[in-house]
């Protein structure tokens, strides 16, 4: 049994500049040392929610700023054509609100791989400059809603707008008309939705996906709808059978095939990390750890002045209470199969980062009761082990078309 008061070691960290990470990205403005730090930056306020603009209530509100500062010529037809006439920047932008929920434009531009001309250069402060084509668009044909932090109007204005894709019948209507190819491009196969609106924790997720991305080898990342128990589950049971249907945060694809899932915590209660911890232990009993090929991770994201933020170690003891009451643990290799870590030991300050992030350096609670924690490195197969997967072409063959995985994996 372990203690719920186990030693947590806090790793060594050794930052250097975000820019002299080496990076796979060309394109300097879709790297992650030219976008804002979601976790780090002062954006929030003491909030974790955004402020929010519809279209529709743009339009009851046309004398207002934020609506002229949008291009009033497009509408939804307008916008409708340019998706049947297959603008990658129009839909790689949706695919990337759609499986990600939300993002800046900064992060949508790194996803779908167009270039802003009006940004500004990395470090650089300026007035900001108006949103950018594609967001314009998709705004003006009523597919998006334009999401502002809330601070004050100077420091706002200087910010990145945010996007999340809107549920209003508009853009259901536009989804539906779309052939299947695009709809599969945006989708996935699935329906239109705007998915957890948890405003925060969105932007550091994708933020961590798109840095996973740049600056880790993996051959795919992708959302929440490709990080649920039942793609993951190779156990061949039906989905009438399984009693879960969680979802991690995002997934991440080594080069051998094994399946990292990220679970992002920002302000969970420990009783929360508990419960999930417990839903992914049912998903990963019914496999040996060989097969299921997957390592569930949770990050611990929460304010860095400490502000609602919950305690790390709160966290890992749920953790380690969770696998402690699970009979059958050790046969099952559980243990191996979960790891933590916390954003200041990857990033410690913004526009910094510690080298072991490439290697994705975490804890896991593999050592004795008395010290369960040990440090491994999630890529690394001397520490991990090589998960051979047979069919890793027709595992990554599913990522390749979506438009919400980062252009330069696709």
């Amino acid at each position: 049994m372990f203690s719920g008061m186990a030693p947590l070691p806090i790793p060594r960290i050794s930052p250097i500049r975000l820019a002299d990470l080496d990076s796979v990205v060309v394109e300097p403005s879709h790297r992650a040392s030219a976008r804002l730090d979601p976790f780090w930056d002062p954006l929030w306020n003491g909030n974790s929610a955004l402020s929010w603009l519809t279209r529709a209530d743009a339009e009851r509100a046309s004398a207002s700023e934020t609506v002229g500062a949008y291009d009033e010529r497009t509408n939804p037809a307008t916008l409708l054509r340019g998706l049947l006439a297959g603008n990658r920047d129009f839909i790689d932008s949706i695919a990337a609100l759609r499986m990600w929920r939300n993002a800046t434009e900064d992060q949508i531009a790194a996803i779908a791989g167009w270039i802003d001309p009006s940004a500004p250069a990395a470090g650089k402060p300026t007035r900001r400059r108006r949103p950018a084509r594609p967001m314009r668009h998709l705004w003006r044909g009523r597919v998006v809603d334009v999401g502002k932090f809330m601070l004050a109007p100077g420091a706002s204005a200087a910010m990145p707008s945010i996007y999340r894709v809107s549920t209003d019948p508009p853009a259901r209507r536009l989804f539906d008309s779309l052939p299947l190819a695009v709809q599969h491009c945006i989708a996935d196969g699935q329906p239109w939705s705007s998915g957890h609106r948890h405003d925060r924790h969105n932007l550091i997720a994708t933020e961590l996906a798109l840095r996973l991305a740049e600056h880790c080898e993996v051959l795919a990342v992708a959302g929440e709808d490709q990080a649920t128990a039942a793609r993951l589950d190779r156990s061949g049971i039906t989905a009438r059978q399984r009693r879960t249907t969680n979802a991690g945060d995002l997934l991440a694809i080594r080069f051998d095939g094994l399946r990292i899932v990220f679970e992002v915590s920002c302000g969970s209660s420990p009783a929360q990390v508990l419960k999930k911890v417990e839903k992914w232990i049912e998903v990963l009993s019914r496999c040996t750890y060989d097969h299921s090929a997957v390592i569930v991770c949770f990050v611990e994201a929460g304010a860095p002045d400490g502000s609602n933020r919950q305690s790390v170690t709160s966290i890992a003891d749920a953790i380690l209470t969770a696998l402690a009451q699970q009979p059958g643990a050790a046969a099952n290799r559980l243990r191996e199969r979960f790891a933590f870590v916390s954003w200041p030991w990857w990033f410690p300050a913004a526009g910094m980062v510690d080298p072991s992030f490439a290697t994705l350096r975490v804890l896991r609670p593999t050592g004795p009761s008395a010290a369960p924690w040990e440090e491994t490195h999630l890529l690394d197969i001397c520490d991990i082990g090589y998960f051979p997967m047979d069919d890793l072409q027709q595992e990554l063959d599913k990522y390749t078309p979506l438009g919400g995985v980062p252009y330069w994996l696709r």
